[in-house]
């Protein structure tokens, strides 16, 4: 297990996952809780890159989207930018990602937790 990321940090996160099924489209969707309250929510295509600020100066994401279409039993590599603030709140915070199909079913799943 990797040590958790720390504020003033650009991490990458890679993780990779087996489809089952062809990927055309579908949502990712980004939640954060800190000290258990949820603080963020972001919502965006699967297929498509996406870059956006976290709120309370804890950074930024970028996602690299899929290459839609893919094939049923290809194994995929997901790889996200974080950019840690040097603003973030001094509790962990935990950061759920999941993706899901153009049928709204889940495919992956990715859970970090960053503290400072």
């Amino acid at each position: 297990r990797p040590a958790a990321p720390m504020t003033g940090q650009n991490v990458t996160i890679t993780a990779a996952t087996h489809l089952n099924e062809a990927v055309t489209g579908g949502q990712f969707s980004m939640s954060l809780t800190l000290a258990g309250i949820p603080v963020f929510k972001h919502t965006g295509a699967v297929c498509s890159d996406a870059h956006f600020k976290l709120p309370l100066g804890m950074g930024e994401v970028w996602f690299e989207g899929l290459k839609c279409p893919t094939t049923s039993g290809m194994t995929y590599t997901i790889t996200d930018g974080l950019l840690i603030g040097n603003d973030a709140p001094s509790k962990p915070v935990d950061a759920t990602i999941k993706f899901n199909d153009q049928n709204g079913k889940e495919f992956s799943c990715l859970g970090i937790t960053v503290s400072s």
